[in-house]
């Protein structure tokens, strides 16, 4: 309804129990060019709380996760499910998503040149950013986790995975509008690639009842 000249896709594209992928389907209705990334759901890891906790502190003690030395490789533990995650590929590419994973494409959105960078999802230990040419077109770096990112040369990261914190209180709000905690919106510190964290349009629900439409 946008009519967008281009579209990208932070991850999560299915919950990791699904039988079959026909919704993906809904893709073929976008008539612009179409990027994304998968998240940790497209490879069935860390999508329960005590899985998630694990992953989020894995990430904090054992992910290099400098421009120069980065190295996501630990988590690389076979709790992904990497055969999931290639059906899921090839499917969002039939249907016209194009999946980079560790790889970027060079697009033209208008009148222009966009360099768009795919690093394929940090939890399943699959992060491995490619190295990019030289370039002085928009650069834009397409992580699922934001908390796998790191420093990159580039005009702006875009991250998707917390879902804008589920269900946001008050408190928890506030601290993501300071900075303190980083969920949902833009976060621009000074020396610091610019980071903007999608809130997707995923639902979110507890024991079975639905908190996030």
């Amino acid at each position: 309804r946008l009519n967008p000249s281009l579209v990208l896709i932070g991850g999560d594209f299915v919950t990791g129990d699904e039988s079959d992928f026909a919704y993906q389907e809904v893709w073929r209705s976008l008539d612009a060019p179409t990027y994304a990334v998968l998240g940790n759901h497209d490879y069935r890891v860390g999508t329960d709380g005590p899985t998630g906790l694990a992953r989020t502190l894995a990430v904090q003690t054992s992910v290099n996760v400098t421009a120069a030395g980065y190295d996501a490789s630990a988590l690389n533990d076979g709790a992904a499910d990497t055969a999931f995650a290639d059906e899921l590929a090839a499917t969002l590419e039939e249907n016209g998503v194009h999946v980079l994973r560790n790889d970027y494409a060079r697009v033209v959105a208008g009148d222009t040149e966009i360099v768009i960078v795919g690093v394929d999802d940090g939890w399943a230990g699959a992060a491995d950013p490619p190295d990019v040419p030289a370039t002085d077109a928009f650069t834009v770096y397409l992580i699922h986790e934001p908390s796998c990112r790191a420093d990159w040369d580039a005009d702006l990261i875009l991250a998707g995975h917390t879902h804008g914190g589920q269900f946001l209180f008050p408190v928890v709000a506030q601290l993501n509008d300071y900075g303190v905690i980083e969920l949902a919106g833009m976060f621009d510190e000074d020396g610091k690639t610019p980071t903007y964290i999608s809130r997707g349009i995923g639902s979110s629900n507890v024991a079975g009842v639905d908190l996030r439409f």
